[in-house]
């Protein structure tokens, strides 16, 4: 699919010194200039992000969060990621879903399916940082990319946007936060909002193609890695790339 994980069209707008800076959720199945509106792809787009929901009033936590404290232009804010059982309801507020977490009920997000690709995001630090009622969303702790991460986040626009030609299934979100690991952007977590998908991920959900797709992107992604250090020749971290 397409730019399937291009920054999706959920927004927050705030104002910075009299300017406006939109902030978007990163990753959640939408994409803005793809050509693939309105064919097949993009609709199966729009039917997975319906699988997905965010904690309550995370519209107006965040923006009371970046008045009181102005973003750094080089930070995005990290979501952790949960998948929940198709016959729970969806936790509202951190309480609620760490109560779910502890029985097993909820999960971190691709567990089953790939746990390398979401255990960076430091799930039991996360869990065990209690969040009383009313406290105001802010940012826990920091962590710094690694391979193959794919962290979900809300970030500014100015942010490298999903590289197109990885096409159909794979690399598509490591290659992008990858990207923006090399330009030198920090990874801010915070400390109460979560996203979480109804349903937990399991192999042999997919479609008959995702490994040959799997595979034909884990090459592209090789060279990707190989243009980032032309595209960022000053970076020390492009060096770093495994």
């Amino acid at each position: 699919m397409v730019a399937l994980l291009q920054l999706i069209y959920l927004s927050f707008l705030s104002k910075f010194h009299g300017k406006q800076q939109r902030y978007r959720y990163s990753e959640l199945f939408g994409s803005s200039g793809s050509k693939t509106k309105g064919t097949q792809p993009e609709k199966n787009a729009r039917k997975e992000r319906l699988r997905y929901s965010l904690s309550t009033d995370l519209h107006l936590q965040f923006q009371a969060m970046i008045m009181a404290r102005e973003p750094k232009s080089d930070e995005v804010f990290v979501l952790p990621a949960f998948e929940i059982r198709h016959d729970r309801k969806m936790p509202a507020t951190k309480p609620e879903l760490v109560q779910l977490y502890q029985v097993g009920e909820v999960r971190p997000f691709y567990e089953e399916l790939c746990p390398r690709c979401q255990v960076p995001t430091n799930y039991s630090q996360w869990v065990n940082i209690h969040v009383r009622g009313g406290a105001p969303l802010e940012v826990s702790y920091w962590l710094t990319w690694v391979d193959p991460w794919e962290p979900f986040y809300i970030g500014p626009r100015s942010v490298p946007l999903y590289d197109e030609g990885f096409k159909q299934y794979g690399f598509n979100r490591i290659s992008q936060a990858c990207e923006l690991h090399v330009a030198g952007y920090r990874f801010s977590v915070l400390n109460s909002a979560f996203v979480v998908h109804r349903g937990f991920k399991i192999q042999g959900e997919f479609h008959a193609k995702k490994d040959k797709e799997n595979k034909q992107n884990r090459v592209l992604f090789r060279s990707f890695k190989e243009g980032l250090k032309t595209k960022y020749p000053s970076s020390s971290r492009s060096l770093l790339l495994p």
